[in-house]
């Protein structure tokens, strides 16, 4: 995977590179310092501290979490991670200038190879969002994983039911693959959720 790919996302926040500054949050085991300084002329990384950014307010056009909230939750406590994913996600509103987006990247609790995963249900990272006052939420899942973004689907049932009859393979799997779309179960599908919230 080169860092060029690692960035797909990048391609659906059009003219955010132009914005020139991105603050990496780092989390987990991956990065994205390689893939953000193909698009970015500067790139700062911080680590998650317990409490607050150490960053100064409406300083970053971009602000990234890759990985970050699947390395919480696998340190707290179920009913903490929703409070520390609130906290971090009003931190990240405060150093974003407006206009700006915040880019989250993790494991879709809800995939159906997942059933034991301690993030809580994916609709929460959307509503958390918004409480913390990003006024545009997109939400995308990632295939083969948001770390390997091969493929990004928007959320939206035609969108899952498009790329499911034109890419996946004619055969009984896919045939449940593309009921699930149908219906409105595709968030079971896909092993990667990718969210851009702008101010």
């Amino acid at each position: 995977m080169t860092a060029y790919q690692r960035s797909n996302w990048i391609w659906l926040a059009g003219g955010l590179s132009a914005r020139k500054h991105v603050l990496e949050i780092k989390g987990g085991t991956t990065t994205l310092t390689d893939a953000l300084t193909t698009h970015f002329s500067e790139v700062t990384t911080l680590c998650p501290p317990a409490s607050a950014l150490h960053a100064h307010d409406a300083t970053s056009g971009c602000v990234t979490l890759h990985g970050v909230l699947d390395s919480l939750a696998a340190e707290l406590p179920s009913p903490q991670r929703e409070r520390r994913y609130f906290r971090l996600f009003q931190q990240t509103r405060r150093v974003l200038r407006p206009g700006g987006c915040l880019y989250v990247g993790m494991a879709n609790p809800n995939w159906h190879n997942r059933v034991r995963n301690p993030v809580r249900a994916w609709a929460s990272v959307e509503r958390l969002l918004r409480k913390a006052g990003f006024v545009t939420v997109h939400a995308y899942h990632a295939e083969p994983s948001y770390d390997h973004p091969s493929v990004i689907i928007p959320t939206r049932r035609a969108a899952v039911v498009a790329y499911e009859t034109t890419v996946a393979p004619k055969s009984q799997r896919a045939a449940l693959r593309f009921l699930f779309g149908r219906i409105a179960l595709h968030r079971f599908l896909y092993p990667g959720r990718i969210y851009l919230a702008y101010v």
